[in-house]
Parts: structure tokens; C-alpha cells; sequence
């Protein structure tokens, strides 16, 4: 019984998205490494979502307006972007797997960090220091 009106030849005629990794990795043809790029960024992202988030969820509880949920949300909504970037300039040619990994996935890796350096030496080893106003 056919559900659609492509019907696939055979094993070579798979999209990407239904090959296995090991297949992906022993074709590299533009659109392989692109699925591959997506698959690796999408563990590359978790790893680095949650260094952003253990970093955006220091702050005061008694504070009355907190912005950290807002930025989190923002942050993967520009992140998965970024991923799903990645995935078609590598599928286009635009890009090579490796630099593309490297600087989507290790910027987000330094902003994270970054964060988490701010939040451990807090704002005054930067020059940011409170004043006491004296009456």
C-alpha cells in the first residue's frame, strides 16, 4: 500500500534526515554534512544551554523583576536559529562542517562561560562597584 505519490527506489534514494549517523559520516556530501551538523549541534546545544542556564539562574529571589527567564527564552530561540543556520549553509555549500561547528557552538561555549566568570567574580572585579551615597 502506497500513502504518497513519491515512492522511494531503494536505500540510496533516503533523504538525509532518514539515514544513520554512520551513513552521514561515510558520504560527505554537502547535504550529509549538513544533517550531520544539525545532529551534532543539537547535543553541542543542549551542553550549552544548560551552562547558560545554571549561569542566567544566579540571581536575588527577592528581587521583583527578574529579566533572566526572558533572556533564557531569547537566547534558545537564537540558538536553534543558529543550528538551523549551520544545517543549511553547510547543506548549500556555504560553509564546511568543521569552522561552522566551531564558531556557532564555541561562541555560544564563550558566552556561556563568560557569564558564569561574571557571575562567580561578580560585578565589582569588572569596575562595577556600588557607591555609598553619604547624606
Amino acid at each position: 500500500m502506497q500513502a504518497g505519490e513519491r515512492v522511494l527506489s531503494g536505500m540510496n534514494d533516503l533523504p538525509p534526515k532518514a539515514r544513520s549517523t554512520l551513513e552521514l559520516l561515510l558520504e560527505p556530501t554537502p547535504r550529509h554534512q549538513g544533517q550531520l551538523a544539525w545532529r551534532l549541534g543539537l547535543l553541542l546545544g543542549a551542553a550549552n544551554m544548560t551552562l547558560l542556564g545554571i549561569g542566567l539562574s544566579a540571581s536575588n529571589p527577592r528581587r521583583p523583576n527578574n529579566w533572566n527567564l526572558l533572556f533564557a527564552l531569547l537566547a534558545f530561540v537564537v540558538y536553534y536559529n543558529v543550528i538551523n543556520l549551520t544545517e543549511a549553509w553547510i547543506a548549500g555549500g556555504k560553509a564546511t562542517l568543521g569552522p561552522a561547528l566551531a564558531v556557532a557552538h564555541g561562541g555560544a561555549f564563550v558566552i556561556a562561560v563568560g557569564l558564569l566568570w561574571w557571575r562567580e567574580q561578580g560585578a565589582s572585579r569588572i569596575g562595577w562597584r556600588r557607591t555609598a551615597v553619604s547624606a
